[in-house]
């Protein structure tokens, strides 16, 4: 009798780990296309900052400028 417990038991452990369980992962699944979507649509909050160059009588000047803000941070550099 404590056979045949025993034998159900481990039949039943073994089973359990073995026979794989159905999940719903679907919630989980990204497709590429969702991916390319949400960076398309996401707002970008950083400012864009880049140099600006010009040309004055043959000489070459920078400064940084922040085009999101529409303001410069430096004044105008000999390159």
């Amino acid at each position: 009798m404590k056979n045949n417990y025993l034998t159900i038991i481990i039949t039943a452990l073994t089973l359990s780990t073995v026979i794989p369980v159905p999940v719903s992962a679907e919630s989980t699944i990204t497709h590429p296309a969702d991916e390319k979507m949400l960076t398309e649509n996401a707002l970008t909050r950083a400012d864009k900052i880049a140099y600006q160059y010009k040309e004055i009588n043959g000489i070459l000047y920078k400064r940084l400028y922040n085009f999101t803000a529409h303001k410069a941070l430096s004044d105008w550099i000999r390159v």
